[in-house]
């Protein structure tokens, strides 16, 4: 497939495509901002137009628009017979990070999806504050909030929050810069399964210790008008099993103030500890050239098959999208990589 990287202006001037680009990768990620990257003869003509923080980097494979990102640090190395300009570029999701709010704010009784686009739009007002992101799609939850914004606190930082609530959202900026909510980014696609020695060509597995626990605790919120000596709820939980464990008691305690009464408190230790005995690993899957065509095949947050029978490992389960890194060649030939399993 064909891939175009076209410059252009931050209103949306085009500055022309970047032909002679090389080095060329883009990550997409779920729960982040992504990126591209390239490089340069810095004195071919195409490298001339392009300013740090004043150019966009648009992304096209065939017909379909992939990325829209903010051109930014600029490495230039320089010797007698060559320079060359390495460039980085991050989506509208990694420039809301570089927005703020002065004077802080409180959402009390919202619904959660108008405070994720309140959030957005807020970060566009002012001086020197439009970005061209408008509403996207609402897919989330129609849950009501009481949130609190500290002064100063990035904007995606703020948004990002939302992804680690239950019945939350998870939060893009797509190549259109629209700001788009779902409660689940993503489908099923049992029809792509990984599996080694016959879509995957490499494979890493990086599994994370510090995610195990046997014991858990969760610390709820002191409920709404309750004077400052109620006590905050708490729930304790542990392993069945865990007098005749091996590896010993392994503690790990997790505050959230938005469960207000036991019932909940009760219920997100319980998820804990199921979580904590059996955490993810994450899989970092290479696949055979050709055989990724596109974000229809899978994309970010899509769930597939993770088959791999090798030596120690027997693993036949579902995991999902956390990553979709793609490297091209000289030719425009694609090496596409899936990081599935574990997230953030």
């Amino acid at each position: 497939m064909d891939w175009a990287w076209v410059a252009q202006t931050v209103q949306g001037q085009a500055l022309g495509d970047l032909t002679f680009a090389r080095g060329r990768s883009v990550s997409f990620d779920l729960r982040g901002p992504c990126t591209a990257k390239f490089q340069i003869d810095g004195r071919a003509e195409q490298a001339r137009d392009l300013e740090e923080l004043q150019c966009d980097l648009v992304l096209w494979r065939g017909s379909e628009r992939m990325l829209r990102a903010r051109l930014g640090s600029p490495d230039d190395d320089l010797d007698a017979d060559r320079h060359t300009t390495n460039f980085s570029a991050v989506d509208y999701r990694g420039v809301l990070g570089a927005r703020i709010d002065e004077g802080g704010r409180t959402y009390a009784g919202w619904q959660q999806d108008n405070i994720g686009w309140d959030a957005v739009f807020n970060a566009q007002v002012g001086a020197g504050g439009a970005l061209g992101i408008t509403r996207g799609d609402s897919r989330a939850a129609p849950v009501v909030r009481t949130e609190v914004l500290d002064v100063d606190t990035p904007w995606d930082k703020f948004l990002d929050r939302f992804q680690d609530y239950e019945d939350g959202f998870e939060w893009w900026i797509d190549p259109e810069l629209r700001f788009q909510q779902a409660s689940w980014r993503g489908v099923s696609h049992p029809d792509f399964p990984l599996a080694w020695g016959t879509s995957i060509s490499k494979l890493k597995r990086a599994g994370d210790t510090s995610r195990y626990a046997n014991w858990v605790r969760v610390r709820g919120g002191r409920p709404e008008g309750a004077g400052s000596e109620a006590p905050e709820p708490y729930a304790d939980r542990w392993a069945p099993n865990l007098g005749s464990l091996r590896q010993g008691r392994i503690a790990r305690v997790v505050s959230n103030s938005d469960l207000k009464d036991q019932a909940a408190v009760n219920a997100a230790a319980e998820q804990l500890l199921a979580d904590s005995l059996n955490p993810p690993a994450a899989y970092v899957a290479t696949l055979l050239p050709g055989l990724w065509q596109g974000p229809s095949d899978v994309w970010l947050g899509d769930e597939v098959p993770l088959i791999v029978k090798s030596g120690r490992l027997e693993i036949d389960t579902t995991a999902r999208v956390q990553q979709l890194d793609i490297e091209l060649d000289e030719e425009g030939r694609e090496t596409v990589t899936l990081t599935v399993g574990a997230g953030a």
